[in-house]
């Protein structure tokens, strides 16, 4: 799947998603509002869903004006508000369970999936699949969230990165797949 093409037209985004777009970097909020006004969603609410496809034209539009860094923070900001991002034993569970997170702000059709492929603390390494269509940078921030907040007791560092060795999104892919790596 492209980044930033819906599989399905008909997959919507809750307000409280939209909100946490915007609220996500607070000294970037009247410009990113002002981007989510050409698709009339400048103050979205709580209760209502959007429409994905117009979730990812902003996207696009804050990739183009603000660049891959500002995806990234947006990204942490949303894994950080997530409520299924709460209560987790360890980073396994966690990455086992990012799929439910991102399901629980989507509805209607289909939105893609995150898939834990392997997990090893002997390795201090864990290998993830995702097909979605935001972009990549989101899908790193979310995971770095998840990885400080939940990394092994015996790291004291902790890395997440693209794996560009393999097919990705950002290269024109379906999936991407991403190492996180801790010492």
């Amino acid at each position: 799947m492209a980044q930033l093409q819906a599989i399905s037209l008909k997959t919507e985004v809750s307000g409280n998603f939209v909100q946490a777009i915007q609220q996500a970097v607070p000294s970037y909020e009247s410009r990113i509002k002002l981007i989510f006004s050409k698709y009339l969603i400048e103050f979205p609410e709580s209760e209502k869903w959007y429409p994905l496809q117009d979730i990812l034209q902003v996207y696009k539009e804050i990739s183009m004006q603000f660049g891959p860094h500002l995806l990234f923070s947006i990204g942490k900001y949303l894994s950080k508000t997530n409520p299924l991002a709460e209560g987790f034993q360890n980073l396994e569970t966690a990455l086992l369970n990012l799929d439910n997170m991102q399901r629980y702000h989507h509805r209607g059709g289909e939105v893609g999936y995150y898939k834990l492929l392997h997990y090893s603390p002997e390795k201090k390494e864990a290998k993830l699949e995702c097909r979605n269509p935001y972009p990549c940078y989101v899908d790193r921030g979310i995971l770095t969230y998840l990885a400080i907040k939940y990394k092994p007791a015996d790291s004291s560092l902790i890395l997440v990165e693209l794996d560009t060795n393999r097919p990705n999104r950002l290269a024109g892919g379906e999936v991407s797949f991403y190492n996180i790596l801790w010492v």
